[in-house]
């Protein structure tokens, strides 16, 4: 008997220890590349927030003033020497994502003289697409009162008006206004009405574009969120309504792929029909907000403000792995690309690569200046480089 009692003591130790074991992280035995960037050309440059990459070029466009009439330096490098092929001034004070390259174009809006403008980038010339009558800019940021516009399949602009809540389709083949579409994001609270100039708006080829709007619940302070899809043809809509306890921004929480959308409200993830918005699953993540998402690699990602990465099947939202992270902020994950299994972002001011696949880090390097690299990432053209910036100095990196 006491023999029995020792075999059996030893097979429950033999067999908790193989748990013990099953139960490590997958990550323990990789080694983490923690080397300083070894850069394949830099440039030094005033300020920058966001590299834009086209065809071999790469294009920095530096905000000079917000005041008056509002100006922006831009810089056209040599994507393999990173020499300065030129430089030209543009009539609005923008930011790197406030500008948008269509064929050989790049297109913005100049706000307080409601124009959409495009930038040829082989003439190099500037021009007045059309000009938009409106009480109020052509805003994305409204304090500076300069705008920023979004392509549907390359033939519309749709823009945003901050002032009335509306957005503008214009024709960019002949620059005719199509038609106002007014999106419905004020809200009462106090008796003042309020707007939202950040909602998210998504396009889907030139006939559908989605977007979230939100209505304040007095007095409980509890928001309605909304997701809304419109077809830009025969203006159908469908919508569906989502409660949420606390209002978060909406920006970075709305992706459109393969017909489906989705989206991340307080501690959840959504998938729909974008279509019809009849809803496909619907996953928790934690008890704290998400702050953005992004499809990466056959993955949805999930950031939210514990400072955790999820990874979701989109199919069913099943859970893949977790993983803790330094980001601090959902641009680092919006900017991020995936390249050769791996997901390259920025994390607590380095560049870091993850496997998609299991969440491990594979690297980890810091700017060869010792500043902080910044959220903003673009890729070459042929997937072997990744541009950034620590503000003072643009970087040309090889990736694997």
């Amino acid at each position: 008997m006491k023999n029995r009692f020792i075999i059996a003591f030893l097979f429950l130790t033999l067999v908790a220890c193989r748990d013990k074991k099953e139960e490590m992280p997958p990550c323990a035995d990789i080694a983490v590349d923690t080397s300083q960037l070894s850069s394949r050309w830099s440039q030094a440059i005033k300020d920058n927030i966001e590299p834009i990459v086209f065809e071999d070029k790469v294009l920095i466009v530096e905000p000079l003033s917000a005041s008056g009439n509002g100006k922006s330096e831009l810089y056209c490098f040599n994507d393999t020497t990173g020499e300065l092929l030129w430089q030209k001034t543009l009539p609005a004070y923008l930011l790197g994502d406030e500008v948008q390259i269509s064929g050989s174009k790049l297109y913005y809006t100049n706000g307080r003289s409601k124009t959409f403008r495009a930038f040829d980038l082989n003439t190099l010339e500037d021009n007045a697409v059309c000009t938009l009558n409106s009480e109020g800019y052509l805003a994305r940021h409204f304090a500076l009162g300069e705008g920023y516009a979004i392509f549907l399949d390359n033939h519309y602009l749709l823009s945003i008006d901050s002032m009335d809540v509306s957005a503008y389709l214009v024709d960019l083949q002949n620059g005719v206004f199509r038609r106002t579409i007014t999106l419905r994001t004020k809200y009462s609270y106090n008796g003042e009405v309020i707007f939202d100039p950040t909602t998210e708006i998504t396009p889907d080829g030139d006939t559908l574009f989605c977007f979230m709007e939100f209505n304040l619940l007095n007095p409980s302070h509890e928001f309605v969120h909304r997701f809304v899809c419109q077809n830009i043809v025969d203006t159908t809509i469908s919508a569906t309504a989502y409660h949420q306890s606390f209002y978060a921004s909406n920006k970075g929480n709305l992706i459109l792929e393969n017909g489906k959308a989705y989206f991340a409200l307080d501690d959840s993830v959504f998938c729909l029909e974008a279509l019809t918005a009849t809803p496909i699953w619907k996953k928790r993540i934690t008890q704290y907000f998400n702050d953005g998402i992004a499809l990466k690699g056959g993955r949805l990602l999930v950031f939210h403000s514990n400072r955790f990465l999820d990874a979701l099947d989109p199919i069913n939202g099943e859970s893949r792995w977790q993983s803790r992270l330094n980001i601090g902020s959902v641009e680092s994950l919006k900017s991020s690309f995936f390249n050769n299994g791996r997901l390259y972002f920025i994390d607590n001011s380095q560049l870091t690569s993850i496997d998609v696949e299991t969440g491990c880090r594979l690297s980890n390097q810091s700017a060869p200046s010792g500043k902080n690299l910044l959220s903003d990432l673009a890729q070459s053209a042929d997937g072997k480089r990744v541009y950034v910036s620590d503000h003072y100095n643009l970087y040309a990196v090889s990736i694997k």
